[in-house]
């Protein structure tokens, strides 16, 4: 199996470092991706569970990384943020 090491910077600006299987490293920083651009837009998680038609504890598990997700809610979270998909992978 292999690891990921992933940073976490946490309040008083400390990093932490984690190890992780590459496969739950993949889907936390894709979801830390996904809240931190929608926090930049100033969405709330109740508005952007109707326009992205999930519900607010899969958007939730989803940006902590704790749920894996599907290309076609990757695809609606996009459209619902208004972003290229791409976008989430940089």
């Amino acid at each position: 199996m292999f690891l990921a090491i992933v940073l976490v910077t946490v309040p008083l600006g400390q990093i932490m470092k984690f190890y992780m299987p590459l496969e739950k490293a993949f889907f936390y920083t894709l979801g830390n991706k996904i809240k931190e651009i929608r926090v930049a837009q100033e969405i709330s998680i109740e508005y952007f569970s109707e326009i992205a038609k999930i519900s607010v504890e899969d958007l939730l598990a989803i940006e902590s990384g704790v749920k894996t997700i599907s290309l076609e809610d990757l695809i609606d979270i996009s459209n619902s943020l208004k972003i290229n998909p791409s976008s989430l992978f940089t």
